[in-house]
């Protein structure tokens, strides 16, 4: 329900234009490049050396790539704070709302931050991600390539959730920021990483119509 609800959103934002739908803003995957020297501030070396990783690997492999895809502006922040589901069926999600991130961008990003999000928590992640994906396949169908780069840009969501966290909370004003989820992205992150770019894609393909 999540995965389709958001390719609705995406499908209803389609054609939407306006002067500042490029604006800078973090947490656009696709402006990862201005992050990256942020890493640092993660503590964990484990967790940094991650990251590291996954940021350098996706800036100098897939980026370049990106603009070969469909790009529009997207919600870009479809996390599960920002999912109204229906009181009577806690299954089915009946709306969404928070468009403070929406950005020009590329359209996979949308369903990679839905399934990055929900799926923080879960002991096993290609189940529910790939959940996500085919729900958001049937109402707004990814083409081939899009599907392919899913895990790319998943990695690169978890990775720069966590150098943004680490980065605001070196600050030593203000409140701390999002310190809670830093711990549950860390194991998302290398649970995920652990099951490597090849299973993933075979499970998304499955369940995305390309076998």
């Amino acid at each position: 329900s999540a995965g389709a609800t958001v390719a609705r959103l995406s499908r209803a934002l389609r054609g939407f234009h306006h002067p500042a739908a490029r604006h800078p803003l973090l947490w656009d995957v696709t402006q990862v490049t201005g992050l990256r020297p942020h890493a640092h501030h993660v503590a964990d070396k484990d967790g940094r050396r991650r990251i590291e990783h996954a940021l350098d690997g996706f800036i100098t492999d897939v980026l370049p790539g990106l603009a070969r895809l469909r790009h529009q502006v997207i919600h870009n922040d479809a996390n599960g704070d920002n999912m109204v589901v229906d009181p009577a069926n806690r299954n089915r999600v009946a709306g969404v709302i928070d468009f403070g991130d929406m950005i020009h961008t590329v359209l996979a990003a949308d369903a990679a931050v839905t399934a990055a999000d929900l799926t923080k928590y879960a002991d096993d992640l290609l189940d529910p991600i790939a959940q996500i994906a085919a729900g958001y396949d049937s109402a707004n169908p990814l083409e081939e390539d899009e599907i392919d780069v899913l895990y790319d840009l998943m990695a690169a969501r978890y990775a720069l959730t966590l150098v943004i966290i680490a980065w605001r909370n070196s600050q030593p004003e203000g409140p701390r920021y999002l310190e809670e989820l830093e711990a549950p992205f860390h194991r998302a992150l290398e649970r995920f990483l652990s099951h490597g770019r090849h299973a993933v894609r075979r499970r998304l393909r499955d369940a995305c119509r390309f076998p």
